[in-house]
């Protein structure tokens, strides 16, 4: 699960009800004389009649679960990272003191 925070509030996005989707990539194919967008993938159509930038965002969200799903694991590895660190604060202080010489 990712952890949202919009105007104070926790919001949780459930990566793990999206397992088994069609796979990526989706493609999204404009109908001129309809006027209206079809998302496809190599398996099929994903959605059909839908309209405007929407189609897009549909098209492109097996992209962002594969982002959200990344930046997750980056999460983790640093809250991981961070509790080891917490354990020594001495070294912390000398290394940020070190990083911040040298930024001069």
């Amino acid at each position: 699960m990712v952890t949202q925070t919009q105007d104070g509030v926790s919001y949780m996005i459930d990566t793990d009800k999206y397992e088994g989707h069609t796979p990526a990539p989706w493609t999204n194919e404009y109908d001129e004389e309809l006027g209206e967008h079809t998302i496809e993938s190599g398996d099929g159509m994903v959605a059909q009649r839908v309209l405007g930038v929407d189609a897009q965002l549909i098209a492109d969200a097996p992209l962002l679960l594969e982002e959200i799903e990344r930046l997750h694991e980056i999460e983790r590895e640093w809250k991981q990272l961070w509790s080891k660190l917490e354990d020594y604060p001495d070294i912390c202080a000398e290394l940020i003191c070190f990083m911040e010489s040298e930024e001069e």
